[in-house]
């Protein structure tokens, strides 16, 4: 897993509504945690940024906009092999 890959999007459209949502990790602030396998086989890595900035978009049905942003403190984390 590359710690320069901590981006994440999401789109979705249900019931008339419009979602966008986009969080990303800053490099700097991202750290690898080893975690145990509940069945004790080994352990793998977790990739976790506690500093991430997030944008989540609403579009309603009626054409309102809604925009939530925060430039540091959402958090974003990642596991698994790509």
């Amino acid at each position: 897993m590359d710690r320069d890959l901590s981006l994440w999007s999401f789109n979705g459209f249900e019931r008339g509504v419009r979602l966008n949502a986009s969080i990303q990790g800053n490099a700097t602030s991202t750290h690898r945690l080893q975690y145990l396998k509940t069945n004790c086989a080994g352990t793998f890595d977790v990739l976790n940024n506690s500093r991430a900035s997030a944008r989540l978009q609403i579009e309603f049905p009626s054409g309102e906009k809604d925009e939530l942003f925060t430039p540091d403190g959402a958090v974003l984390e990642m596991a698994g092999n790509r």
